[in-house]
């Protein structure tokens, strides 16, 4: 019995046909890798955060929120939660609707609405508001506006969702957890 082996015109074209669809197989996967890669490298991170600077007569307090990530952030949806009231990222609208008797107590020296579709670009710090007082009146203050008696941190919470440029994933974070949570 003779054993017959395939020509060789059919072992070359069966060659190539797997090298093809190996190498098919290896551009989609790169594809998928760059993708990600892409993304990765426009993705943006929002963070919180509050400081307290006391000069010779006056405590200034300053929160503000910073795009520590590599690309811009595309703010979907942005408000202050106060005793379980939604309001608008708009800290000047809210101090005078919530706490009228404010600049009784000190200065408002800057305030910053966050509008919904507001872009936040790498490493840009916006300033929510900056509060000047004299530290005769900052225990009146923190009654007044009900801050925790020990780390002076206010009782509402600021709340934003937001995007990368991409829009293929949406985070949230608030100035409590200060964490991103992908939704």
């Amino acid at each position: 019995m003779k054993i017959k082996f395939p020509k060789t015109e059919r072992i070359l074209s069966l060659s190539a046909m797997i090298v093809s669809i190996l190498t098919l197989i290896i551009f989609i996967y790169q594809t998928n890798i760059i993708n990600r890669q892409s993304k990765l490298s426009v993705k943006p991170r929002l963070s919180f955060g509050i400081t307290q600077t006391t000069g010779d007569s006056i405590v200034s307090f300053t929160q503000w929120v910073k795009n520590k990530g590599l690309g811009p952030a595309i703010v979907q949806k942005a408000n202050i939660l106060y005793k379980k009231e939604q309001y608008k990222l708009d800290f000047d609208a809210f101090a005078i609707k919530k706490f009228p008797q404010i600049e009784e107590y000190g200065n408002i020296a800057e305030t910053a609405s966050v509008e919904d579709y507001t872009t936040l670009s790498s490493n840009e710090t916006l300033v929510i508001y900056k509060f000047d007082i004299p530290i005769a009146k900052l225990p009146q203050l923190t009654k007044y506006l009900e801050l925790d008696p020990i780390s002076l941190n206010p009782k509402w919470k600021f709340n934003i969702q937001y995007t990368s440029m991409y829009e293929d994933a949406i985070w949230e974070i608030n100035n409590t957890d200060n964490v991103p949570v992908e939704e």
